[in-house]
């Protein structure tokens, strides 16, 4: 059991490691998107906690010939796997309800509109991380002197296509365009 855990474990961490970019363990477990990832390496995590407890309590209870041991080890072990569940669920809750995404999209789309569009302006941005790697994107822009709807269309399509091409992981793209917040 120790084995196949210990290897488990190594390998996810390996993983965390390759993904890492927010620096130290604790920071990559606090902001992942990626959920699939933070549930099975916590999974593995608990799972060679737990071992670890039960070998220490039931070698006591052992040399000792006492069963409190073991008891207060079946304690510990529920209690570990508690503790593991109810941190799952606050890290992973916002990928259920909808969480922002990075706010240096936000900041290039302002930056792009101002840029395809003389005059033009973000109104409104949202943007949420519905997946590990999906992002959906709505936005409301002022068109500024823009001459014709066609133009306009054109325009909004390339930004559509600057936009993606910058941030591949935008799998859904909202634009309208309006004179008004």
């Amino acid at each position: 059991s120790w084995g196949l855990e210990g290897y488990s474990f190594w390998a996810r961490l390996k993983e965390v490691r390759a993904q890492n970019k927010f620096g130290s363990l604790f920071s990559w477990f606090r902001h992942t998107k990626n959920s699939e990832l933070l549930v099975i390496f916590t999974e593995d995590l608990a799972a060679l906690l737990g071992l670890s407890i039960a070998t220490v309590c039931l070698t006591i209870a052992w040399l000792t010939n006492n069963a409190f041991w073991d008891s207060l080890g079946s304690i510990l072990v529920g209690s570990l796997l508690v503790m593991v569940a109810v941190l799952l669920a606050y890290e992973v809750k916002s990928f259920l309800i909808g969480e922002s995404s990075d706010p240096s999209i936000r900041d290039f789309v302002e930056l792009e509109v101002a840029r395809f569009f003389s005059g033009g302006s973000l109104l409104r941005f949202i943007s949420i991380q519905t997946g590990s790697s999906e992002i959906m994107v709505s936005f409301k822009i002022h068109p500024g002197s823009v001459a014709s709807v066609s133009e306009a269309i054109r325009i909004t399509n390339e930004l559509e296509k600057k936009i993606k091409s910058k941030f591949p992981m935008i799998r859904w793209q909202f634009v309208e365009l309006d004179d008004k917040a």
